[in-house]
């Protein structure tokens, strides 16, 4: 079904938001102004995204359904599939979170001065 924004407007196909068509106007005026429509600023245009391939022409086999007494109709998960899982649990998030409370931020800062202080120290005795 479609929709009319006025008498003296074509019909809209349903889906498409009426600021959609009022945002294209509003671009046209401004186009019959002068506004240009490539600035220095403008973001090159991006390639179209590819679509799915095309089936092709030749219709594939169609393979029977495999009976319940055949091998292949029994499915099971791999180990591999099942243990390969990297979801991050919440046991395991917590663990993260206390190790994150226990971070001492004042001792780090202080070692990585020390550090740098010595660093400092051996560029001058180099230089020196």
């Amino acid at each position: 079904m479609n929709r009319r924004l006025g008498n003296d407007q074509p019909a809209l196909p349903d889906g498409v938001p009426v600021t959609y068509y009022a945002t294209c106007r509003r671009i046209e005026y401004l186009a019959s102004l002068g506004m240009p429509q490539v600035t220095p600023y403008t973001e090159p245009a991006r390639p179209h995204a590819r679509t799915l391939p095309e089936p092709s022409s030749t219709p594939e086999p169609v393979l029977p359904p495999a009976s319940p007494s055949s091998p292949g109709a029994r499915t099971r998960l791999s180990r591999q599939t099942v243990s390969s899982s990297r979801i991050m649990t919440p046991r395991a998030s917590s663990r993260h979170k206390h190790e994150v409370d226990k971070f001492d931020m004042e001792a780090a800062y202080a070692a990585f001065i020390r550090r740098l202080e010595r660093k400092l120290d051996a560029e001058d005795t180099k230089s020196a």
